[in-house]
């Protein structure tokens, strides 16, 4: 197959160079004379115009490098199927309120965990660490119970979505360090003051690692009982899994 591919360029270059080669005999010397003048001329026409064309390159330069380096999200809104979606590693924003998290660790099963926490949240998180470490679920959390504990990775201001935003990418390329597939990677979203899950979904972005988001059945949104699996539908911010 590679002989027969090579021999057919072979034809193909030969056929174009007579193309070009032949013409020189067809035509007269001043015919060919008047060709040589037109390209002289078109020659100089097409440096004009990409001097031109360079000139307003440089002067839009910053809509031309939005336009290049735009963002596309995939799959948002669409539901992440729990039966379907392998999960190796979370990072997951913590709110006081303990059952959004306590939901995606029993339904998503991640085996790695890095929870985002503050001050408000730290006493939640330390506890679904100490939790869901062990038996029957044996999840690796990064910082572990007794890190949290100690402010280990804690987020000092939960109103500058950069802060979280730098602690999330840490704890990230910790996970990618560990060589798990980028694809089973996910950011949630959910938890947390609104500048933490901004924070959380840049990071991912930047990574190329999907986000959730997710929904509860329960009055506003809350999920209300996170040992029923129904209770909650997580849905796509990002889907990074297949792009």
């Amino acid at each position: 197959m590679k002989f027969l591919n090579g021999l057919f360029l072979l034809i193909f270059a030969i056929i174009i160079g007579l193309l070009f080669w032949f013409p020189v005999f067809w035509f007269s010397d001043s015919f060919l004379n008047h060709m040589d003048k037109a390209g002289i001329i078109l020659g100089y026409g097409l440096s004009c115009f990409s001097i031109a064309l360079g000139a307003i390159a440089w002067f839009k330069r910053r809509d031309i490098r939005i336009w290049a380096f735009r963002k596309k999200f995939e799959n948002v809104g669409e539901e992440f199927d729990l039966d379907k979606e392998l999960v190796d590693a979370m990072v997951i924003p913590v709110s006081p309120h303990p059952d959004q998290p306590e939901w995606i660790l029993r339904w998503l099963k991640p085996k790695h965990v890095s929870f985002l926490y503050t001050d408000q949240s730290q006493s939640v998180a330390q506890k679904l660490a100490d939790e869901f470490s062990k038996p029957p679920y044996n999840i690796n959390f990064y910082p572990n119970s007794k890190d949290i504990e100690l402010g280990k990775h804690k987020i000092e201001s939960p109103d500058k979505p950069e802060i979280t935003k730098s602690i999330s990418k840490l704890l990230l390329n910790r996970l990618l360090e560990k060589d798990l597939d980028r694809a089973k990677i996910i950011v949630d979203t959910t938890g947390g003051k609104v500048p933490m899950s901004i924070g959380a979904f840049q990071a991912a972005e930047e990574l190329n690692i999907s986000s959730i988001y997710v929904i509860g059945r329960g009055k506003n949104g809350w999920i209300e009982k996170p040992k029923n699996r129904e209770d909650g539908v997580p849905k796509f911010m990002s889907d990074h899994t297949e792009f």
